[in-house]
């Protein structure tokens, strides 16, 4: 049994801040240059009737509303949700008012009042997204009634039934419900992992950086091993005087006591036996497990450690701090659920090295075992205690483990112990020939 006492959990934050006001500017842009082409196009070659004044008008409000935004504010300025709900909003009362006058379902074009919508969902909040889905919906329903002609060839009056003009708004309902849906999903799985790896990134750095202070703990010794030297002798030279007063020489007697600690506790930093560059960066097996649960808070609960003895080909681990961070996180998982005791079993082959982690707590729940290791997916979170809860619970921790390990050519699979065991059980697989040793 192996017992540690120590408590640590990173701290991740993310603020959102909207929308850059210079994209919904440029969208607007976009949009107007479509409508003024397609408007010219079939007034002027086409020859359709087409009321071309009033189309004109209602895109010279876009127009206006784009050209004041540029001038009052910098293009690089960040708009709220709201800000950008709103200005949306505009752009689809502009092109209803067009769509208007231009046959309302019954144009082609008639479509493209989605856009802004589909856009809300892929980088706004859902009240948000449904809020303009709402205007979308009632301005359908309006425009399946109440509209001008479409413009058409001369002599040819172009009626299209009113169940058929039903079945357009019905399809633009649909449509817009679906590919809302879809787009809203994909941004939000997109968001979490650039999210998530981005806290596996700094998570890493941390871990690189504590890593680090090892050599600059081997640095300093061997930097302030000749100033204490030169104190030392001092001290020693200042101790032989004979008209000292005794409490001066109780004070030199003090700092060669204290001189010669500091010179013990550089000398063990420096010993290529404890803090060599060897050792910092291979490690036999059982130093790599005993790294990995050192540090770990267990209470009550017992963790027990089997390797063989007497094995041959016992493979090494270079130091890699990624790694051991994700080893951490699983085993303090464990910990965390385990009733009694934490099981962590290492064996290997000419071929691969395997590593299992096993608790006797109540194992994952069946329902998150496939998405187990997708950022913010808890493994455990319907037994989670207020305690486990306060240490993490953000489903984090199986992602971050997975990321590194990852990075490592290491396979990481998490199953529930065979049935009547209870509990859960981590294997970690490395392929000797792509695992650097």
């Amino acid at each position: 049994m192996i017992t540690k006492h120590k408590n640590t959990t990173p701290a991740l934050s993310n603020t959102a801040r909207g929308i850059k006001l210079d994209t919904l500017v440029r969208l607007r842009w976009l949009a107007i240059l479509g409508q003024c082409i397609t408007i010219v196009i079939v007034y002027f070659v086409l020859e359709f009737d087409l009321p071309f004044i009033e189309c004109m008008l209602i895109m010279s409000i876009g127009l206006i509303l784009n050209i004041i935004l540029q001038l009052k504010y910098s293009s690089a300025k960040w708009v709220s949700h709201w800000f950008s709900t709103l200005s949306l909003s505009m752009d689809i009362s502009q092109l209803a008012a067009i769509i208007y006058f231009t046959g309302g379902l019954t144009n082609p074009f008639a479509i493209m009042l989605l856009a802004p919508v589909l856009f809300s969902a892929g980088s706004l909040p859902k009240r948000n997204t449904f809020f303009l889905g709402i205007i979308i919906l009632a301005i359908v329903i309006l425009l399946s009634n109440w509209h001008r002609p479409l413009p058409w060839i001369s002599n040819i009056d172009l009626l299209l039934p009113p169940l058929y003009l039903i079945g357009v708004a019905a399809s633009v309902t649909c449509f817009m419900l679906f590919a809302g849906l879809f787009i809203y999903r994909l941004a939000n799985e997109t968001g979490q992992m650039a999210k998530a790896l981005a806290a596996t990134e700094i998570v890493l750095q941390r871990e690189q950086h504590l890593s680090a202070l090892d050599g600059l703990a081997a640095a300093a010794a061997h930097e302030l091993g000749t100033p204490l030297a030169t104190i030392a002798v001092v001290a020693g030279e200042l101790g032989k005087e004979s008209n000292l007063e005794a409490h001066m020489k109780d004070d030199l007697k003090l700092i060669q006591e204290q001189t010669a600690r500091c010179r013990d506790i550089l000398k063990r930093l420096s010993d290529p036996e404890i803090s060599g560059v060897e050792h910092l960066q291979n490690l036999t097996i059982e130093q790599f497990i005993e790294e990995i649960i050192e540090g770990h808070s267990i209470d009550d609960k017992e963790i027990k450690v089997f390797i063989p003895s007497n094995k041959p080909n016992r493979p090494n681990f270079t130091r890699n701090s990624g790694v051991m961070y994700g080893l951490y996180n699983l085993i303090e998982n464990a910990i965390d659920f385990a009733h009694s005791e934490v099981q962590i079993s290492a064996n290997w082959d000419d071929n691969s090295i395997y590593l299992d982690i096993m608790d006797d707590g109540p194992g994952f729940e069946y329902g998150i075992l496939d998405r187990l290791g997708e950022p913010y997916v808890s493994s455990r979170r319907g037994h989670l205690s207020e305690i486990q809860i306060e240490r993490g619970g953000m489903g984090l921790g199986f992602f971050i483990a997975r990321s590194m390990l990852a990075r490592d050519n290491a396979i990481l699979k998490a199953q529930n112990k065979p049935i009547p065991e209870k509990g859960a059980h981590i294997s970690i697989v490395w392929d000797r020939n792509m695992h650097s040793m």
